[in-house]
């Protein structure tokens, strides 16, 4: 008898010991714009400095940034790497950034993935030398060489995110609706989708309201979810297009926060710093931003950060 409750004084300790972000829903997750800066924005603190340049291919400031959305209690991040110029004419300038950003989730035992696009423009098509089919099929041909790359060259490391949740596949996502990704993929023959199909495969809904499908729910502005709710979405702006969108009150962005942690499997956190369109929630200083869209609540630079933290790690320090 004395044994048995001795057993469960242990069992019961041990959960009380076992932090609070552990116990939440969903796996929280961030994005990390390395393209696209928008102008005019005010500076992010990086390692304690206000820092305008927010640069990618410095690694000591991706140590700073990856430090503070760990220290928000995310420890998954995605690559935003939806331009198809940044794998062909801008490659040598990107490659450097997603490497330093491996580099330091390998040291700060976080996880990342890539976000791809879905479509190529025109402009890529001539600078690719790519036939006119390609306007039908070539799409996700074209995705499928990005994939390759990706599965060879990143899905391997062992700090690749798998998805989880019963489903042991490497996670990539695309830039682009479930509805109209699964037209594009419906159309596509299965050999110009080989190293897509190894991956579990997440959408993004943006700019316009799209049916939901169970693959959505990873943003990309707003509030969304998947069809089957097991993916959350939320960002501290409302509107559905960057150049309309507008920061919400502290109180409505801590209401959103609640709602995406309430995800059964992933609660995405926007982006930590895409000013170009409007979803991030780092630390970041506006006071001097003309665009009154833009600005932070009570020109606040913790005032989103603070309510992510808060709620991930029940701490009241910044």
């Amino acid at each position: 008898m004395k044994n048995n409750v001795r057993t469960l004084l242990v069992m019961i300790a041990i959960i009380l010991a076992i932090p609070f972000q552990n116990l939440q829903a969903g796996e929280p997750v961030t994005g990390l714009l390395i393209c696209c800066r928008g102008s005019n924005m005010g500076p992010f603190l990086i390692n304690g400095e206000w820092n305008q340049s927010h640069d990618y291919g410095d690694i000591n400031q991706v140590r700073g940034i990856l430090t503070d959305i760990r220290n928000a209690g995310i420890n998954i991040v995605y690559i935003d790497m939806t331009n198809p110029s940044q794998w062909t004419r801008l490659w040598d300038e990107f490659k450097p950034m997603i490497e330093n950003i491996r580099t330091v989730c390998a040291e700060k035992k976080m996880e990342y993935f890539i976000m791809i696009g879905a479509v190529v423009s025109d402009a890529v098509r001539r600078e690719q030398g790519m036939p006119a089919y390609i306007k039908t099929v070539g799409n996700l041909e074209f995705w499928n060489n990005q994939a390759k790359y990706t599965w060879e060259n990143y899905a391997q490391d062992s700090h690749y995110r798998t998805y989880g949740f019963g489903d042991n596949r490497k996670m990539i996502t695309m830039f682009y609706p479930g509805v109209l990704v699964d037209t594009l993929w419906n159309g596509t023959p299965d050999e110009h989708k080989t190293y897509l199909s190894k991956f579990y495969r997440g959408t993004h809904e943006y700019n316009q309201d799209f049916k939901d499908t169970p693959t959505d729910g990873w943003g990309y502005r707003d509030i969304q979810k998947s069809s089957d709710g097991k993916i959350r979405f939320v960002c501290p702006t409302s509107g559905l297009h960057p150049g309309s969108s507008t920061f919400l009150t502290r109180q409505q962005w801590i209401e959103r926060v609640n709602w995406v942690t309430e995800a059964e499997h992933y609660s995405v956190f926007g982006s930590y710093d895409d000013t170009c369109d409007n979803i991030h929630w780092g630390i970041h200083d506006t006071k001097d931003v003309t665009n009154p869209n833009r600005k932070y609540a009570n020109d606040d630079p913790y005032v989103y950060y603070k309510a992510v933290k808060d709620k991930l790690t029940k701490s009241t320090n910044r």
